[in-house]
């Protein structure tokens, strides 16, 4: 209601015209008006100048008459006042004074004005009262700015969700639930839902400690690291680990990696990093600790010269399988170095079968018609076409495989090409007169390919 109030005023505050402006004026001086409204009202005459000489003094004294009455306009308007020396000195404390009485009127300009002094200056910078106050405004530009702060502070949470469940932590942990203390200690170590804390954080750790929760010793100790206590850190981690916290076992294996509030001694960091490693820590993550107990193993290992049990396992590990490998290459090698007669009588039994292919070929002539009837007397012209298509197609394959088979040590690598050559051959000599000289070509370069797999086979 007041917000509605509010707008219409400033709507209807300043008549048409000068004359009906002055004579406004006139009147309220005389009238020497009580309510917020109309004291309003004049102070807007004389902050703009409308009907009368601009004049920011008495603006400012009816601004203050009327937002001491609670008027949400005179208020936003007498911070602004304050805030720019108009009628007054400059003031930043007393103009957010009285944006902040607007703004809980409901007036969404002041609450926009209120937020961008907590979220840019020139008030002590506060990213949960700035959140609060753009809630509250209606403008674009806070809805924006409203995002930036949530991704700054970590969170989607509203003001007021934030308020709701901060109570319901607080009725729980009251009631001795150690995980709604862990919560809320967290919450204020941390400062992403509320205002940061550490006293009340602490407050809170010590309360989970006493009902057997083993995370507050990790709280303690990352409140003694920011208080810059490094030995008291260590001992919170101390207590955490020997009540068999992860955590605090991780965290204490950095401070001994690090030398922070201890000695440096990598042999138990190692140890405790190397603990952390087998479990499952509730607040880092596995790849973290462990990536941590390595770089320290190294690091033990480079200043001592000794080798952990870890890294020798490893290493044994790794000897074992180089041995196996070496075996297997000469069991390889062994397997691939055939008998010389065997080899060679293969580069024989290619030769002829490409002989072979050729004359089915010569007799073809790449038809299988009458050449292959006279040739073949005795048999019909159907049978006669089978055996020479039968023929080129099967010593194809055998000649191609062979060489496949022998380059490859692969048999069913070897089939495969043969059998594409083979398809490939008939259908040449369907379609092409050099086919007779391509074939020859090929066998030469058969026997010559056998032959150099043979000798290269046999190199030492």
């Amino acid at each position: 209601m007041e917000e509605n109030t509010v707008s219409k005023t400033d709507e209807n505050t300043i008549p048409e015209t000068e004359e009906n402006a002055a004579s406004r004026v006139e009147e309220l001086e005389k009238s020497d008006p009580k309510d917020a409204q109309t004291q309003f009202e004049l102070a807007q005459h004389y902050y703009k100048g409308s009907g009368t000489m601009k004049n920011y003094n008495k603006a400012f004294e009816w601004y203050e008459k009327a937002a001491l009455q609670g008027h949400a306009g005179a208020q936003f308007k007498l911070g602004q006042c304050y805030s720019k020396g108009h009628g007054t000195w400059q003031d930043p404390l007393k103009a957010a004074k009285w944006y902040e009485a607007a703004a809980n009127s409901g007036h969404s300009q002041a609450a926009f004005t209120l937020a961008g002094m907590y979220f840019q200056g020139p008030l002590p910078k506060d990213l949960h009262k700035a959140k609060e106050l753009y809630e509250m405004c209606r403008e674009d530009e806070g809805k924006r700015n409203l995002y930036r702060i949530n991704k700054m502070l970590g969170t989607e949470l509203t003001t007021e969700e934030i308020r709701k469940k901060k109570a319901a932590l607080e009725e729980e942990a009251k009631e001795g639930e150690g995980s709604s203390m862990i919560e809320l200690a967290e919450w204020y170590r941390n400062g992403r839902h509320i205002p940061k804390d550490l006293k009340q954080s602490a407050y809170w750790a010590k309360l989970a400690t006493d009902n057997n929760c083993r995370s507050g010793y990790r709280i303690l100790g990352l409140i003694a690291e920011e208080e810059d206590d490094p030995a008291g850190a260590v001992e919170w981690y101390r207590k955490g680990a020997e009540k068999g916290s992860l955590d605090c076992k991780y965290c204490l294996g950095i401070c001994f990696r690090e030398g922070y509030g201890v000695n440096r001694d990598l042999e138990k960091a190692v140890a405790l990093l190397k603990e952390a490693s087998y479990g499952r820590t509730v607040y880092y993550s596995r790849y973290q600790v462990i990536q941590e107990y390595r770089e320290a193993e190294q690091e033990l290992e480079k200043l001592t010269g000794k080798k952990t049990a870890d890294e020798k396992q490893t290493e044994t590990v790794s000897q074992t399988a180089v041995t196996q490998e070496k075996t297997v290459k000469q069991q390889d090698t062994g397997r691939y170095k055939e008998p010389v007669w065997v080899e060679f009588l293969g580069i024989v039994a290619a030769v002829l079968l490409i002989l072979l292919t050729v004359y089915f070929v010569k007799i073809g002539g790449g038809r299988y018609g009458n050449e292959a009837e006279i040739v073949l007397e005795g048999f019909k012209k159907t049978l006669a076409e089978i055996v020479c298509v039968g023929g080129i197609i099967g010593l194809s394959i055998g000649s191609l495989g062979l060489v496949t088979f022998s380059l490859f040590d692969t048999l069913g690598l070897g089939g495969f090409f043969g059998g594409i050559g083979g398809i490939a051959a008939v259908i040449m000599l369907g379609v092409s007169p050099v086919t007779k000289t391509i074939v020859i070509y090929a066998a030469a370069a058969v026997i010559v390919l056998m032959t150099a797999s043979a000798v290269w086979k046999r190199r030492p």
